[in-house]
C-alpha cells in the first residue's frame, strides 16, 4: 500500500470535494457574516438593510456576499473583501450580476463553485480565434502609417455587404455545407 495513492475526499457543504482541489477552495468558509461584519458593511453603505426575499438565491455565489438594499437598488457585497478588511469591499448590482460576481470571486479570492458542477476559469489569457487585420497583414503598430491603413480596413468594413458577397459565393459557387463547416472559412 506505500506506492499506492488514494484520494480522500474532503466534505464540504455535503459535497465530496476531492483531494486534488487547491486549498484555497476548500479552506473553511463561514458563509453567515458576523454581527461586526454587518456593521461594517452598513458604514460603507449607509442607508441600505438586508434585502427582505420571499426565497432564498439558488446559486452558490451568494453564500460569498451579502445582499443589501435601499429604496432604488440592491447590492451585492462581497464578504471575502470585508474580512480582508479593506478600504472598501467590491460590490456589485444585484440584478443578472451572477458573472460578474463569480469573475471577482475567482479572479480576487480563487474562489469556485465548491459543487464542482462548473469547469473553473483556465489561468492563461485565452488566444484570439481569428487573427487581427493588424496580425493578418504584418502591420507595425508603432508605425502610425500602418496603424492608419489598419483603421481605413476597419472603419470601410460593412458587415452588411460582406454578409450579402458571402451568401452570393455561397449560392453561385453551390457550394454544400460541410464544405463551409471547413475551418479555415
Amino acid at each position: 500500500m506505500s506506492g499506492t495513492s488514494h484520494t480522500n475526499p474532503v466534505v464540504l457543504d455535503d459535497v465530496a470535494v476531492p483531494d486534488a482541489v487547491p486549498n484555497a477552495l476548500i479552506d473553511a468558509w463561514e458563509p453567515s457574516p458576523t454581527v461586526d461584519e454587518l456593521d461594517c458593511v452598513f458604514r460603507w453603505f449607509r442607508g441600505f438593510t438586508m434585502v427582505e426575499r420571499t426565497r432564498g438565491p439558488k446559486s452558490w455565489v451568494w453564500d460569498y456576499g451579502v445582499e443589501i438594499q435601499n429604496r432604488s437598488t440592491r447590492r451585492w457585497v462581497c464578504l471575502p473583501c470585508v474580512r480582508k478588511r479593506g478600504p472598501r469591499p467590491s460590490n456589485y448590482d444585484s440584478k443578472g450580476t451572477q458573472n460578474n460576481v463569480e469573475n471577482h470571486l475567482w479572479k480576487q479570492h480563487r474562489r469556485w463553485d465548491p459543487s464542482r458542477r462548473r469547469n473553473q476559469p483556465s489561468e492563461g489569457t485565452t488566444k484570439r480565434a481569428f487573427p487581427s487585420i493588424v496580425q493578418s497583414l504584418g502591420l507595425v503598430r508603432s508605425d502610425p502609417s500602418h496603424l492608419a491603413m489598419a483603421n481605413q480596413l476597419i472603419s470601410g468594413f460593412d458587415r452588411d455587404r460582406f454578409h450579402a458577397l458571402c451568401v452570393n459565393w455561397v449560392v453561385e459557387s453551390q457550394l454544400s455545407l460541410a464544405d463551409l463547416d471547413m475551418k479555415l472559412l
